[in-house]
């Protein structure tokens, strides 16, 4: 999602462009208007916490932060991924005769497709994160032989790797990319006309969690959280949740509102605060809307994004357990992001960096000549 708005710098440009990817992401493309080919079959990284107990989230049980050294093994089930798709992917390739890949800088058959291709191949972050360098090691090792199968001296580098995201949020530990500035993408959706007559005399609170959150036992969080609002005086929460889903979070208090969830940029328009989870296309999305977080971090690279967050000045970081399970914890958080200026003024000056990066128009251009057009 990070790098929709990229690939519709470059069909605004005049190029073709085409989505390659497995099932259970070409509906993301679609629905972004990108011409898309399915191969392969659904990926359910979810399945990497298969048994979880019931009710209980990764968090709960320990495995949510990875020891030193954890983010190779991390990268692992993408590197075996890379594995499976390989030949299909390049087969499609050199049908289609790209100039140009982008990929996710988890996506390595990618490296391997643009050198048998002999075409640069970028790698496109989903915002600041701890894994794919780690994993683009790994790869360089289990994909050895396949890329020599292919003619090659071994896995390539990515000739560009895109940060979506600006210095700030850099983590210090890992490689720096070329800068492109983050553009709102998460999916289409109506937006309903009360957002835009809605009364503001209360401090409005967007909360939001992804699918995948809430299919790792994420409805008791959003019940914690939704808790957290009973009795904050002169605060209003706005909850995204699919309707088919409000009756397993049962009654909710009176100045909470569920609503179907509606372009996350828009919701924050409207919004004070915002209560996410750290993932990436979240994380960028309420950056551009200039909003200080309330971050509750479930998996792998969320609780490092999300202490970057609170090192910039833009966050109340909530990383473990227990003070996520407790709404007390939560209320008292939510009461001094909002009480404090100085978050709101810190948000608001990183926006106004964001907003000084390279568009993806701009960035198009340059890829145009990196790819030799």
């Amino acid at each position: 999602m990070p790098a929709v708005p990229l690939m519709w710098a470059l069909r605004s440009a005049g190029h073709d462009v085409m989505f390659l990817g497995q099932p259970d992401v070409v509906g993301m493309a679609r629905s972004a208007g990108l011409p898309t080919v399915s191969e392969g079959v659904l990926f359910d990284v979810d399945e990497l916490f298969l048994g979880l107990p019931e009710g209980r989230r990764p968090i709960d049980i320990g495995l949510a932060q990875l020891p030193p050294g954890g983010w190779t093994a991390a990268a692992l089930a993408w590197v075996f991924h890379a594995k499976y798709l390989l030949d299909p992917y390049l087969d499609f390739a050199r049908r289609w005769k790209p100039d140009l890949i982008v990929t996710d800088p988890l996506e390595y058959a990618g490296l391997i497709i643009g050198g048998v291709l002999g075409v640069p191949t970028v790698h496109h972050r989903w915002g600041p994160e701890p894994i794919s360098a780690a994993g683009l090691e790994l790869a360089r090792k289990l994909l050895h032989g396949r890329a020599v199968r292919h003619g090659l001296a071994g896995l390539p580098d990515p000739a560009v790797l895109l940060d979506p995201f600006p210095a700030e949020l850099a983590l210090p530990d890992q490689p720096a990319g070329r800068p492109i500035r983050p553009v709102a993408f998460n999916g289409g959706g109506t937006v309903p006309s009360w957002v835009w007559r809605a009364d503001r005399d209360r401090r409005r609170v967007c909360v939001s969690f992804g699918r995948s959150i809430l299919s790792l036992n994420g409805m008791t969080l959003i019940r914690h959280v939704v808790d957290a609002f009973d009795g904050l005086d002169g605060v209003e929460a706005l909850v995204t949740l699919e309707r088919e889903q409000h009756p397993a979070l049962g009654p909710v208090p009176e100045n909470v509102r569920l609503v179907e969830p509606l372009p996350l940029r828009e919701a924050l328009e409207i919004s004070d605060a915002v209560v996410h989870h750290g993932g990436g296309g979240t994380t960028l999305t309420a950056v551009l809307g200039g909003r200080p977080h309330l971050l509750l971090p479930q998996i792998m690279d969320q609780h490092v994004r999300c202490r970057r967050m609170e090192e910039a000045g833009v966050a109340v970081r909530l990383g473990d357990a227990a003070s996520q399970n407790d709404p007390a914890v939560i209320r008292e958080a939510l009461t001094a992001l909002l009480a404090k200026p100085g978050y709101r003024e810190t948000a608001l000056a990183l926006r106004d960096r964001v907003l000084e990066l390279p568009s993806p128009a701009d960035v198009a251009r340059d890829l145009e000549d990196i790819a030799g057009h």
